[in-house]
């Protein structure tokens, strides 16, 4: 289990020390491609749903909670996660698989915002990413809900895996109570966090950790809690 818990190990391999700083720097460049792709996106002109679900209730300004919520559960995530050089890798494959998801989903369902929406102001993306400003068409599908749905399932601790899918539902339901999204923006992101886990931990096993012993990498499962 050495190779699993501890990065003196795992480092002490250059071919694994050099792979894990190649695949965390493409994760981060993906990062930096996809916040101008966002903000390129907001030009597009897209479809207007009309949401029965938005429809039948007033929106309600709930970015506060909505910001604390998954910039918190994220942090935390990611702090026990890097304990483990396994999960980091798992990790940024993670990440790397999402972006791609987000964008060809973004691109081929592009979506006017609803027309009720309250925008939803996250003062540490809008710095970090979004150059400044406030995304409307970051729509299909909710990257806030999946983000969460995602460390929740990288999570090796029962506890805090329950906390973050809690989280990721209630994150959802504030999101489309400030219709910042339509419903089935939420509802498809479940779909794509799972895909991006099984992908992660297919290619993590097949590269990095492939020397590791199979009952010492993830099978994919879901509900995995070691």
């Amino acid at each position: 289990m050495m190779e699993i818990n501890s990065w003196f190990a795992f480092l002490s391999c250059k071919s694994r020390k050099w792979g894990i700083v190649l695949l965390a720097l493409a994760a981060i460049g993906a990062s930096m491609l996809f916040s101008f792709f966002m903000i390129w996106n907001e030009s597009r002109q897209g479809i207007t749903w009309h949401d029965p679900v938005l429809a039948s209730f007033r929106p309600i300004n709930l970015s506060l909670p909505i910001g604390i919520l998954t910039n918190g559960g994220i942090l935390i995530a990611l702090i026990r996660m890097f304990a483990r050089p396994a999960t980091a890798v798992y990790f940024f494959y993670a990440a790397l698989c999402i972006i791609i998801f987000r964008t060809l989903t973004l691109y081929f369902v592009p979506l006017n915002p609803p027309i009720t929406i309250i925008p939803l102001s996250d003062p540490l993306l809008e710095t970090t990413f979004y150059g400044g400003n406030v995304l409307l068409k970051d729509l299909f599908f909710s990257g806030h809900t999946a983000n969460l749905l995602l460390v929740g399932l990288l999570s090796n601790e029962r506890i805090l895996k329950i906390s973050l899918h809690c989280i990721a539902a209630l994150v959802g339901l504030f999101l489309i109570m400030q219709h910042v999204h339509y419903s089935a923006d939420v509802v498809a992101a479940p779909f794509f966090a799972v895909l991006a886990y099984k992908c992660a931990v297919l290619l993590g096993n097949r590269t990095l950790l492939s020397h590791l012993p199979d009952d010492q990498k993830r099978k994919g499962k879901i509900f995995m809690n070691s």
